[in-house]
């Protein structure tokens, strides 16, 4: 097994980050074989900013992958080490990522559509393995070929219909690009990341939910 150099940037539009994400982030990087980048953006209001501004500071240096840890997320002691090596065979390749409470259950984020994506949401909960979706949301690992093969802009500033600027927060517009590339998305159903409102106040749903893997 090969263990790539990594660089981690963040995600989130929050100028702090949550105790469960810094215990969870540090105890991967510590762990992890291989060498790790910590790039901690400054906050920037407007996510298509701070999320260029990552991707840049990846091109810039010379990790084989990138990976956009959220800070409002926890994750698996094995996160990192089981999953960027699959980078190097996948290109680009995320977990499953329990959000909130949402249409009455926690739902996979995964999506057939970034427009509107509640509407288009895909079950794939009884999914397993490493399967190809048009979306995945972040946490997505990414080769640095992959990224190099994409245009500027990697995400582009938008509001939402609410007025708020949180369109860009997911890597819609940098999945977009990747596939016109010609690369796949894939989604890693053996790997899950919490939101951190997810299997912590709300333990007894999320038990219900969960597949028991």
């Amino acid at each position: 097994m090969r263990y790539p150099s990594i660089a981690v940037t963040t995600g989130n539009s929050q100028p702090w980050a949550y105790s469960d994400y810094m215990w969870s982030m540090m105890h991967n990087v510590m762990t992890y074989p291989g060498r790790v980048q910590l790039y901690r953006m400054e906050h920037h209001g407007i996510d298509a900013i701070r999320n260029n501004r990552g991707v840049r500071a990846f091109l810039e240096g010379d990790a084989e992958v990138m990976v956009r840890m959220d800070l409002d997320q926890w994750y698996p002691e094995d996160f990192l080490i089981t999953m960027a090596p699959l980078a190097l065979e996948y290109k680009v390749i995320g977990p499953e990522i329990y959000d909130r409470w949402e249409h009455n259950e926690y739902k996979i984020l995964c999506f057939n559509s970034k427009f509107d994506p509640w509407n288009n949401w895909i079950d794939c909960s009884d999914a397993t393995g490493i399967k190809s979706y048009p979306y995945t949301h972040t946490n997505n690992f990414y080769a640095r070929e992959v990224v190099e093969a994409v245009p500027l802009p990697w995400f582009e500033a938008k509001m939402n219909k609410d007025g708020t600027d949180r369109g860009a927060h997911p890597d819609y517009d940098l999945l977009d690009r990747i596939k016109h590339a010609g690369y796949e998305v894939y989604l890693n159903h053996n790997v899950e990341v919490h939101h951190l409102f997810v299997g912590r106040s709300h333990n007894k749903l999320y038990n219900i939910n969960k597949r028991g893997k």
